[in-house]
């Protein structure tokens, strides 16, 4: 059995938001997903990322934060000189510190990692509480007959303003689903 690597499913995603093909259809879920991830600040399904840069504030340095959280494993870091950091490394929820006592040395401005970064491994693994919000938050963005809800305005002449109800871009009843739920 293949792996889905989705949110919602496809096909709940072509009922929904009738959608006519899987690839339409995946774009729409991968658009959730990432609404999700950049709401969370947590990567959602676990993938290799190879070779990403990361520049590093002056001074010495303990702690790298990759891109995508929570780091599950290192495979490599890498100096911009091309030296392979050989110290240990302790993975987390908000990134990688590194085991030696000196960390990195100020000189080192810029260094590569390759890492597995993600909480799940597959639609199977993800709580149900998580994926009826992405129900939910796929609702609001794709099909709701009015558009994009969440904002109140009002105008008088030439004068008008918006008031969005929204919290980090995601309407405020699906983000208190999202703030219950614990992901890490």
């Amino acid at each position: 059995m293949a792996v889905q690597l989705y949110l919602i499913p496809l096909g709940k995603v072509k009922e929904m938001t009738g959608a006519k093909t899987d690839e339409q259809a995946a774009v729409q879920s991968r658009a959730i997903e990432h609404m999700i991830e950049a709401y969370t600040g947590l990567t959602l399904f676990k993938k290799d990322i190879a070779n990403e840069r990361i520049t590093l504030p002056y001074g010495l340095q303990k702690v790298i934060r990759p891109e995508c959280l929570p780091v599950n494993s290192v495979e490599e870091i890498r100096y911009g000189d091309g030296q392979v950091y050989s110290g240990s490394v302790k993975c987390g929820t908000y990134g990688v510190e590194l085991g030696r006592m000196e960390g990195i040395k100020p000189q080192i401005s810029a260094l590569e990692i390759s890492y597995n970064a993600g909480l799940y491994d597959d639609f199977a693994d993800t709580p149900a509480i998580l994926q009826f919000a992405a129900e939910k938050l796929l609702y609001w963005f794709f099909v709701a007959s009015e558009g994009i809800t969440g904002f109140q305005s009002e105008h008088l002449g030439e004068y008008s303003y918006a008031k969005g109800n929204l919290v980090r871009g995601i309407p405020q009843e699906i983000a208190s689903i999202l703030d219950s739920v614990r992901l890490v």
